[in-house]
C-alpha cells in the first residue's frame, strides 16, 4: 500500500500539477481507501457509497470523488465517479462596519506596542486577507521577492496553472508590511524567502493563520465565527457594493473564470429598484 501510494502522490504531483495541500488531502483519502478495500472498480463505488450513507458533507464527497477518480486514471480503471453538483449561494460575510474595527484594531495594537513582533506580523496577515483577498494557503507562500511596496503591488503564484496573479494592496496593507519587516530587522532577525517564518519551519502553518484571525476577531468583538476565506469573501462583496464591475473582483481575488465572480454580483431588490428608478421616472 506504501508504495502505490508514492507512485498516487507522484501522479498528482507530476502527471496532474495539484498543489501540496490538496495533494495531502488526495493522499489521505486513498490511504483510507486502501486500508479497508482492495483496489478495484466496484470497491471504489463502495468506498464512495460508504462515505454517503455515513453523512459525509458535500465538500467531502466532491473531495473523495476527486480522490478516487485520480486513482481510476493512474491505474487504467474504467470509473469516473461524478461529485455532488456546488451549490452556489451567497456566503455568509462580516459588514463592511465589522472589516472597518477589525482593521481599525490591528492599527491600534501596533500603535500602542510598536515593538510587538507578534502584533506587527499579525496585522500584516489581517490586513493581507481582508484587503487583498488571499487564500489562507496563499498568505503562507508569500516570499519576498513576490512584494512590490512601491508599487502596491502583489505577485501571487497559482500552483495549478502555474502562473503568477497580480492583486492590488491598499496603502495600508503595504504599510503594515513594512513596519512589520522593520519590527523583524528591528530584532536583529533575518527574512529569508518566506514573508512569514515560524520558529519551527521557514514559514507559517494554515492553523496559524486561522487562529490568528479568529483571536482578532473575537477581540474586535464580531459576534461571529470568522476564519480567513470569510475575510476574502466579504472583500468580494465590499468591492461590489463600491461599485467595482465582475472584471475588477474578478481580477483581484484571481478567479480562474467570471462564473467563481457571479457569486459577488447578486442584488437586493431595493438596489434593482433604485436603478430602476433612475431608468423608468413615470
Amino acid at each position: 500500500m506504501k508504495d502505490l501510494l508514492e507512485q498516487y502522490k507522484d501522479f498528482l504531483m507530476i502527471e496532474r500539477g495539484l498543489c501540496p495541500v490538496t495533494v495531502k488531502g488526495y493522499c489521505y483519502i486513498i490511504g483510507d481507501y486502501l486500508s479497508k478495500y482492495v483496489l478495484d472498480k466496484e470497491n471504489m463505488k463502495l468506498y464512495y457509497r460508504a462515505r454517503m450513507e455515513n453523512g459525509a458533507e458535500r465538500n467531502t464527497l466532491r473531495n473523495v470523488s476527486a480522490a478516487l477518480n485520480h486513482l481510476a486514471a493512474m491505474t487504467k480503471i474504467d470509473l469516473k465517479i461524478k461529485p455532488p453538483k456546488k451549490p452556489k449561494k451567497m456566503p455568509f460575510i462580516l459588514t463592511e462596519e465589522e472589516m472597518i474595527n477589525l482593521l481599525d484594531m490591528m492599527d491600534e495594537l501596533t500603535y500602542i506596542y510598536p515593538e510587538n513582533l507578534y502584533y506587527a506580523r499579525d496585522r500584516a496577515i489581517i490586513y493581507l486577507l481582508a484587503t487583498v483577498g488571499l487564500r489562507c494557503s496563499e498568505t503562507c507562500f508569500i516570499k519576498i521577492a513576490d512584494l512590490d511596496l512601491r508599487q502596491r503591488l502583489l505577485h501571487v503564484y497559482d500552483s495549478k496553472n502555474q502562473k503568477y496573479d497580480i492583486s492590488i494592496m491598499c496603502p495600508g496593507c503595504a504599510a503594515a508590511i513594512r513596519d512589520y519587516m522593520a519590527v523583524f530587522k528591528a530584532k536583529r532577525y533575518e527574512l529569508n524567502e518566506y514573508l512569514f517564518p515560524s520558529r519551527k519551519s521557514n514559514r507559517i502553518r494554515r492553523n496559524q493563520i486561522i487562529a490568528i484571525v479568529k483571536k482578532y476577531a473575537e477581540r474586535a468583538g464580531i459576534e461571529k465565527e470568522v476564519y480567513p476565506h470569510l475575510l476574502r469573501h466579504s472583500l468580494g462583496t465590499l468591492m461590489r457594493k463600491k461599485g467595482a464591475d465582475a472584471i475588477d473582483i474578478k481580477e483581484q481575488l484571481r478567479h480562474r473564470t467570471l462564473l467563481s465572480t457571479m457569486i459577488y454580483m447578486q442584488t437586493t431588490w431595493e438596489d434593482r429598484q433604485k436603478r430602476y428608478d433612475k431608468i423608468i421616472t413615470r
